[in-house]
């Protein structure tokens, strides 16, 4: 079975997840991507597992027309000579908008990888188109429940979905699980972090009001910060207290800082960083009415990772402050479980099994 998968470019926490397909022997798997392929490898010495990937480079053009990013991508004739092509749902990429004219002249079967930007969108035209690719695309490979729910509740065979979690790259990480009792007797309760780039939907400003709270009423509190981005050089320039920039940290480096870390507040978006402290067995606090949360909030919700709360000083200081043994337990054993479906094997397999299982069909 030949699987080809069109993207933008390869993003480091995907690189494991094409790994893993690419060395299955149920399917013959080829990425094509028009950009990120060397940005990624230089700063982060991946360029010997992207050179053994199947990947072909597409041609692309973005532009922004009507305030809205708009991504032509000019793939080779034979991205479409297989039995499987996987295209991401963003309507963004215009591909999206000919594949049903280029089925009329090749046999594959088109699936969407979607992660809900265009099923839950604001614009009335994208979720109008959405249900239009919908009906017109064979199967789809969902992030969320919810965004299962919404292609059931719009007439999509249930048949034709297949969820599956969506994870950072865990190719190399420590996954077993230890003591519960021994991994808390690790962590500093009086060390606290952030993880995530600086920038304005981050929400690092609303991380600051509560540490200087905690700082002003007990020093022994830390911050530590793992991220770079546009804002950076504006909190460095503010020299302050207790509050340790580290810039960009990822895969096995953080999880080793991680692992002494009680707590981690994310009050802005969040994205897979919550995966991060998941396999860290480091607690996130974020916002539970943030309007723009990643579709990975679900496993807070769901699962009893974290705490997914009404954002305020108060409340927030009262978990940390509040926080016993018991809570640490509960919380650490329920990330035990979810690190078993949040493994990048996992994931791919998922993906895999439901290629097999239509195939049959």
């Amino acid at each position: 079975m030949k699987v080809n998968f069109l993207t933008n470019g390869i993003p480091v926490y995907r690189l494991g997840f094409y790994e893993s397909l690419s060395r299955s022997n149920s399917v013959h798997f080829k990425l094509y991507a028009s950009k990120g392929l060397k940005t990624y490898a230089t700063r982060l010495d991946q360029s010997k597992r992207i050179d053994q990937l199947r990947y072909t480079y597409v041609r692309s053009i973005s532009s922004v027309i009507f305030g809205k990013e708009v991504v032509l991508q000019f793939p080779p004739r034979d991205l479409f000579n297989c039995d499987y092509l996987i295209v991401h749902d963003e309507s963004k990429y215009m591909m999206n908008y000919v594949l049903g004219v280029l089925r009329m002249f090749f046999k594959f079967k088109t699936v969407y990888f979607t992660h809900g930007k265009m099923i839950h969108g604001k614009n009335f035209l994208i979720r109008a188109l959405y249900k239009i690719f919908a009906h017109r695309a064979d199967y789809f490979l969902t992030y969320t429940p919810s965004s299962t729910n919404f292609l059931i509740d719009k007439g999509i065979d249930s048949g034709r979905i297949r969820h599956f979690f969506n994870t950072i790259d865990t190719l190399g990480l420590r996954i077993e699980n230890g003591d519960v009792g021994d991994i808390l007797s690790l962590k500093n309760r009086y060390r606290i972090a952030f993880v995530g780039t600086l920038h304005s939907e981050r929400r690092f400003e609303k991380v600051l009001e509560v540490f200087k709270k905690l700082h002003e009423n007990d020093n022994r509190y830390i911050l530590d910060v793992f991220g770079a981005g546009p804002l950076l050089q504006l909190y460095q320039s503010q020299n302050l207290t207790n509050v340790i920039f580290h810039g960009f940290v990822s895969g096995k480096d953080l999880q080793v800082v991680l692992r002494e870390v009680m707590f981690v507040l994310n009050p802005g978006l969040i994205g897979l960083n919550l995966v991060d402290c998941v396999f860290a067995h480091a607690i996130m606090i974020t916002d539970c009415e943030y309007p723009k949360h990643s579709p990975e909030v679900y496993y807070i919700n769901e699962n009893d990772v974290g705490y997914s709360i009404q954002w305020s000083i108060d409340n927030v200081i009262k978990i940390i402050k509040e926080f016993s043994s018991v809570d640490g337990v509960r919380i650490l054993r329920n990330q035990q479980e979810l690190k078993v479906d949040l493994t990048t094997q996992k994931m791919a397999e998922r993906v895999i099994h439901g290629l097999l299982t239509w195939s049959e069909r």
